[in-house]
């Protein structure tokens, strides 16, 4: 037993000396669950009521991840407590909401250490439906952000081509459309509906990151409009997307060629990995491509003013925060980065707090 616990003091101490540049940053815990089974890409992940995680990764699933276990839950499926092509996990109250294809939310609820169906939201459509990365509910609306094509005119709407977009949606709590928000126009098509973008609540704003952008977009949920735009600071480190990323091309093989691209540009520039709210900063990760570097750097903007305040570098992939803990897998993204074999969570917390 002595020397377990001896292994146990070693491996915590060499997990916190490998973040080098993070000083404020400190491990306060790991729950390792060693070999969990293949692992697809982590693609969202909630912080449920109890500090646990509910993570989806991709074709592999959910799972329910605890210090004492991991626990499967909703399958692919049509189902009452199946779930079929997520685009989306947030924090419903005490239950955790999940975005269907087709704007269907499922509401799970907790018991016995998984999540069970509870009922079910629908989001209203128009003609142009919503591609969507992130959603929250905040102040009895739903926020979904994600391209969204308008139907500015009958011809567009025939041509099924549209030129105007938006990458927010509001809706009211019954899923009754309010109004779109950001709007854009491309010179030319493009694949800008496979880029995330990440919502985090502020007070009594919430921001808007794109995950090419260095940029926040300040909403107030009350007005139900854009307050302020914020171009933020940008480090030595951070590498540019390449124009031709996320460009529109016509492949043989669409199913398989158009995911070797998105897999390439998800890893190949310094792209917002997520983004949060949390000790008084939005926190951004972001990956990184020096020599000798760690695979991220965690910027920390002050959440009141958006200047960046502090840099650390991690190997670790951020899930998210709460409650002044933030929430990583260990050496990255199980489904794009090496050293992911195994399940393990590393938790680690601010030394100091404003």
């Amino acid at each position: 037993m002595t020397r377990i616990i001896m292994i146990s003091l070693i491996l915590l101490i060499t997990l916190t000396a490998s973040l080098m540049g993070a000083g404020d940053f400190r491990l306060i815990g790991q729950w390792d669950h060693g070999d969990a089974g293949p692992l697809s890409t982590l693609t969202f992940g909630v912080i449920d009521k109890d500090g646990h995680l509910a993570l989806s990764f991709g074709r592999s699933g959910f799972r329910l991840i605890s210090p004492e276990k991991v626990t499967s839950f909703a399958p692919f499926g049509q189902g009452p407590d199946d779930i079929a092509l997520c685009f989306g996990m947030c924090r419903y109250n005490d239950d955790i909401a999940f975005m269907e294809v087709g704007q269907k939310i499922k509401i799970f609820t907790k018991k016995d250490h998984t999540y069970k169906w509870k009922e079910t939201k629908w989001l209203k459509q128009s003609y142009f439906q919503q591609i969507v990365s992130r959603f929250l509910f905040f102040k009895d609306k739903w926020f979904v952000a994600g391209i969204k094509g308008l139907e500015t005119d009958e011809k567009t709407m025939k041509s099924n081509n549209p030129k105007e977009f938006a990458l927010l949606k509001v809706y009211d709590a019954n899923g009754k459309p309010i109004t779109t928000l950001i709007k854009r126009t491309y010179p030319k098509m493009n694949r800008h509906e496979l880029m995330d973008h990440h919502l985090a609540v502020h007070k009594s704003s919430i921001f808007l990151i794109v995950e090419n952008e260095l940029k926040v977009y300040e909403i107030c949920p009350d007005r139900i409009a854009v307050i302020k735009e914020t171009n933020l600071e940008v480090p030595p480190f951070y590498k540019k997307m390449p124009e031709d990323f996320y460009s529109f091309t016509l492949y043989d093989s669409p199913g398989k060629d158009l995911m070797k691209d998105l897999e390439h540009w998800k890893v190949s520039y310094s792209r917002v990995t997520n983004a949060v709210v949390e000790d008084g900063y939005l926190v951004l990760q972001i990956r990184v491509f020096e020599d000798e570097s760690k695979k991220f750097a965690m910027l920390f903007y002050n959440a009141d003013t958006l200047k960046l305040e502090k840099t650390c570098f991690i190997d670790d992939y951020f899930i998210g925060s709460s409650n002044g803990n933030y929430y990583f897998f260990a050496h990255g993204n199980p489904g794009r980065d090496e050293g992911t074999d195994d399940l393990v969570i590393n938790i680690y917390s601010m030394k100091e707090r404003p």
